[in-house]
């Protein structure tokens, strides 16, 4: 009972470990993608913003931009109001 609870640790680790791995990578790629695609007057829109850490990247590469960030969550929807006053967020 013990090893098999143990096991299950492991797995969850491993897991949840490769996911913040594969969570990481794609924020990489993305912010990747802001710096070569995006100018400094363009428009974004960031889809699930949650906490805003794709939309910060989005403002340093264009602070003169249009930007739209959609989040159901009412309280991340909140701050993110909060702490991006230029930026539309859209609360569905």
């Amino acid at each position: 009972m013990l090893r098999a609870a143990a096991r299950s640790l492991v797995d969850l680790l491993t897991a949840e470990g490769r996911l913040r791995r594969d969570h990481r990578l794609y924020d990489r790629r993305t912010f990747a993608l802001i710096d070569r695609v995006l100018p400094v007057d363009g428009a974004a829109v960031d889809v699930g913003c949650h906490e805003g850490a794709v939309l910060r990247r989005i403002l340093r590469r264009a602070p003169r931009g249009k930007h739209v960030a959609f989040e159901p969550l009412p309280a991340y929807a909140a701050r993110l109001r909060s702490e991006f006053p230029g930026v539309e967020v859209r609360e569905t």
